[in-house]
């Protein structure tokens, strides 16, 4: 397989918002052409896209403790 393969493999993932996947593509695209820019240039929105997915996952699965988190703050009143 080749550099192209799983820069397009990458790009039909982060298409159907399997990011994971995707980085995972790009990162495989660039260990066959590490001068590949286009796989450089798709793998940090999809990582950042990745990260913004986790945390907005997070707060869905734990708002108690986030909250919890946030009354620790001394500018809060109880």
């Amino acid at each position: 397989k080749t550099s192209e393969y799983f820069y397009n493999l990458g790009n039909s993932l982060f298409k159907n918002q399997k990011l994971e996947a995707s980085i995972e593509a790009y990162k495989n695209a660039l260990k066959i052409n590490p001068k590949d820019m286009d796989a450089k240039h798709n793998l940090q929105p999809a990582k950042m896209m990745a990260q913004q997915q986790q945390q907005r996952l997070r707060s869905l699965l734990c708002p108690d403790k986030c909250l919890a988190v946030e009354d620790t703050s001394p500018h809060l009143t109880k």
